[in-house]
């Protein structure tokens, strides 16, 4: 997948730089730009604490030196060709937001049954929907309605737990057969809220799912191969998309984080497998850190 990087800080680094250049249009950015704010605000997004001392000016020496941002004397700007295009990265919505929403949910209904587990979730953002909140580690019942018409985004656990595959669907045991007969860790189905007249609009999902993908690319291990949709959607359903991943991101983190619990009530082991990185207190500062 193009436009992957090792370091999390990296990639959202860039990916803020990316936007700032390419959407804000803005050309008066100076090296003290990228030391003072970027670096330091890419860092906070993903709940690191800043860099001290002449640190986020190695960090953009080692860009330079990797080809991955233009050289001294220039404005900065990214130099790979695909930034400039790839929609799919400039609208991301920040990861900030996703973990202080994973904090204190509205659980309005939670249930068991077997080796399922259930939830609705009201994420404390008004512009977010509800979502229906399907667990399981076992292939699910086709008979289940409510998993199979659901409409909506999943995440499957896979390679042991060491990565993760991102989809969307409207037959989730349809869809995802050959995952289950290569195997499957555990999955999740979340299936945002819609208004019985309105049917949640499948270029709305194509972009969720785009969205999605991207986003945990930035800070795990996933198998997807592509980024999904190549065309950028109308606005209303990029809108509407953006809200979504908020908030399928901030649910996937909030039962990451309440794991033992869900395992203790229905025997499920679920997992994030982040980006193996040494930097200091990674993963712990994105799932716990308080905002």
């Amino acid at each position: 997948m193009n436009l992957t990087y090792d370091r999390p800080d990296i990639g959202v680094f860039l990916r803020n730089l990316a936007y700032e250049v390419f959407i804000a249009k803005n050309k008066e950015l100076k090296v003290k730009d990228l030391t003072q704010n970027f670096i330091q605000n890419s860092r906070i997004e993903l709940g690191l604490k800043e860099t001290k001392g002449g640190y986020a000016q190695t960090i953009i020496n080692k860009l330079r030196q990797d080809d991955l941002i233009s050289p001294s004397g220039t404005n900065p700007k990214p130099k790979e060709k695909e930034w400039e295009k790839e929609w799919r990265l400039l609208y991301l919505p920040p990861h900030n937001l996703v973990r202080e929403l994973s904090f204190d949910p509205i659980i309005i209904e939670e249930s068991k049954e077997n080796n399922l587990h259930k939830f609705e979730i009201q994420l404390r953002n008004p512009g977010i929907p509800k979502f229906n909140v399907y667990i399981g580690m076992e292939r699910p019942d086709k008979q289940n309605k409510d998993i199979e018409e659901g409409r909506g985004l999943y995440y499957l656990g896979k390679n042991n737990n060491e990565a993760i595959y991102i989809g969307q669907t409207s037959e989730f045991y349809t869809r995802t057969d050959d995952h289950f007969k290569k195997g499957v860790n555990w999955w999740i189905l979340l299936v945002p809220q819609a208004d019985k007249y309105y049917y949640l609009d499948k270029n709305t999902l194509d972009t969720s799912e785009s969205l999605l993908i991207s986003l945990w690319n930035e800070i795990s291990n996933v198998t997807n191969q592509s980024r999904g949709s190549d065309t950028l959607p109308p606005f209303i359903y990029l809108q509407q998309a953006i809200n979504i991943t908020i908030g399928c991101s901030s649910i996937y983190l909030y039962l990451f984080r309440n794991k033992d619990k869900l395992n203790s009530l229905s025997n499920i082991t679920i997992n994030i497998p982040f980006k193996k990185w040494s930097g200091t207190d990674w993963p712990s500062c994105y799932i716990n850190s308080g905002l």
